[in-house]
């Protein structure tokens, strides 16, 4: 089984990584690929181009990463090149062994790219970490290197990711399942148990255990939050001694249809007479037309595929 872990950036998608990762058959990991970021159709044709993209994907993971996948085996592994056969040689050869059956790549903002991993992979997964907008432009806003107002890019991401689990979760009923970051943090045993009840693996492990828990680099992993010590509790409520009036009321109404549908409630009534900062910016004008015509977007607000802005975008 293969299972591709995605949301908008700071939905809690490391932590809920860390937690599938406890599972013995299972290798969930973080960033070690980004196949559907950084190659996937980016080699067409790719009979012709595969040779360059694993030797890419190589130098690109040692030098990141200090991983390396053996090249030799991953090319004799791949008998007809495709980007599904790139993909499971090189996460194969990194993970699977006699007791891990299965790999996970949790990868951020790649949701729109679910069909295609699902069409590649006949035996895969897909899982989108959903977490309240609010939180999310909170902690990306004190995240973000980049330029004000970009960070209210957070506020339409949520919009575009929120609005594809609920077409997919019709589409792909028992291959794709969406899960609430808040419901992780607190009831996290039994969110842990329908997950791996929907992959079809067992429970019988220590689901909550950090032992052992690294980054993609093999350092000791430390919580990802913006708001010094990790607090479940806090972690859910943070944004609203953290966000602007105007934040809030613009990052409610944007997200209004889709926050009732995942069962988060607005703080402010709707009121025309609050003023968006930034409205005039060009780039927020292009979010708020894309938005009037029912679409978000799916971006960073710096290029993921220049590597000084890694640290980042990861």
């Amino acid at each position: 089984m293969k299972i591709l872990i995605t949301g908008c950036y700071r939905s809690g998608t490391e932590y809920v990584t860390q937690l599938l990762n406890n599972h013995p058959n299972l290798a969930a990991k973080m960033y070690t690929t980004n196949f559907m970021r950084y190659y996937f159709k980016k080699y067409d044709p790719i009979a012709e181009n595969y040779l360059k993209l694993i030797n890419n994907a190589y130098d690109t993971i040692k030098s990141r990463h200090k991983i390396k996948f053996n090249l030799k085996n991953v090319i004799n592994n791949i008998d007809k090149p495709s980007y599904g056969s790139i993909y499971d040689a090189i996460m194969s050869d990194l993970y699977i062994n006699d007791e891990v059956k299965h790999w996970g790549e949790k990868t951020q903002l790649v949701w729109r790219e679910i069909p295609q991993f699902l069409n590649m992979f006949p035996d895969g997964k897909c899982i989108n970490i959903i977490r309240d907008p609010r939180s999310v432009l909170a902690s990306f806003k004190k995240h973000t290197y980049a330029k004000k107002p970009l960070y209210l890019g957070a506020i339409f991401n949520c919009f575009d990711s929120m609005k594809h689990s609920v077409t997919y979760t019709n589409y792909y009923p028992n291959k794709f399942l969406n899960v609430k970051y808040e419901d992780v943090l607190m009831n996290e045993e039994d969110e842990l148990k329908k997950i791996f009840d929907f992959l079809g693996l067992s429970s019988d492990h220590d689901l909550t255990s950090r032992v052992g828990w690294v980054d993609t680099s093999g350092n000791p992993w430390k919580d990802n939050t913006e708001f010094g010590k990790f607090s479940k509790t806090s972690s859910v409520n943070r944004w609203k001694k953290n966000l602007l009036t105007w934040e809030v009321d613009m990052c409610e109404t944007i997200n209004d249809k889709y926050m009732k549908k995942f069962g988060y409630e607005r703080d402010i009534k709707p009121n025309i007479t609050i003023t968006w900062k930034y409205n005039k910016h060009p780039k927020v004008i292009e979010y708020l037309d894309l938005w009037r015509m029912n679409k978000g977007i799916q971006e960073f607000p710096t290029d993921p595929n220049d590597p000084s802005n890694w640290s980042e975008n990861q």
